[in-house]
């Protein structure tokens, strides 16, 4: 299994995503993803392809995470996503993730499943995921399950990123979500999320609180084989703290095992 940590995790106001790569590194994370919302300008190629080097010198596998919908708010495809992918090729990325959007997927129509299905094929080397977000219309079970059962129904190899912690910010069940769409899951965010206050705030998972039984037991069901992230502010800066994180996602899983 591989673990990745995300760039937004450690310098937190500091959009130079290079600064932490090291730290990543030394944290025993497997991989490291780049956050494009992070980029304070568009990167060119040459950019991007230094980060990747970067990377590669430390052996860090590379995801990539967009905050752009696949879909427009008409059902089509959102030509956007063509650049995201774009940059994605430029660092070797080996997975991207997606939103969904607004759109109303009664309307998606052949034609726009079409297109994404050429797109994994004109990307292929690169996996391409939705993740559930902390929006209405991106981060229900009911139109995530019907996005992904179009896709299957018509042969669209797309999969998803399955955030944790995202569930509770929009007050959604992690373990229902987690049986209904446990065979679309390509990637797990592993996070929680503080409900209590508004808005909700990312926190790491409390593995033994009460609180987060079912994050737990929703990770429990899903695909030993997915790759996981940590995806939670750190308040120190130093690479301890997420060492012990990510030690903490690998005792777990052998845990399970026991």
């Amino acid at each position: 299994m591989t673990f990745i940590a995300t760039t937004a995790l450690l310098h937190e106001g500091d959009h130079d995503q290079s600064t932490v790569i090291a730290r990543i590194a030394e944290s025993e994370a497997d991989g490291i993803e780049i956050r494009e919302e992070l980029f304070t300008i568009e990167p060119s190629k040459s950019d991007l392809q230094i980060l990747q080097r970067q990377c590669s010198k430390v052996n860090l596998v590379i995801h990539y995470s967009s905050p752009k919908p696949i879909l427009c708010n008409d059902a089509s495809l959102n030509p956007e996503v063509y650049g995201v992918l774009h940059r994605a090729k430029h660092l070797n990325a080996k997975l991207v993730k997606l939103t969904l959007g607004n759109g109303s997927l009664e309307t998606v129509d052949l034609k726009t499943l079409c297109q994404i299905s050429n797109l994994t094929q004109e990307y292929a080397s690169i996996r391409i995921t939705i993740e559930n977000d902390q929006t209405e219309k991106g981060g229900t079970l009911k139109r995530l399950d019907a996005f992904f059962g179009l896709c299957q129904a018509n042969g669209v190899p797309i999969g998803m990123t399955f955030d944790l912690g995202n569930w509770l910010w929009i007050g959604e069940d992690p373990v229902k979500s987690a049986i209904h769409l446990k065979e679309h899951v390509w990637y797990v965010h592993v996070k929680s999320a503080d409900t209590s206050i508004f808005p909700p705030r990312t926190e790491a998972i409390e593995w033994e609180s009460q609180r987060d039984q079912k994050l737990a037991q929703a990770l429990s069901i899903l695909p030993n084989s997915c790759p996981r992230c940590v995806e939670y502010g750190l308040t120190d800066c130093s690479v301890g703290p997420l060492r012990n994180h990510v030690h903490q996602m690998r005792n777990f899983g052998k845990e399970l095992l026991a």
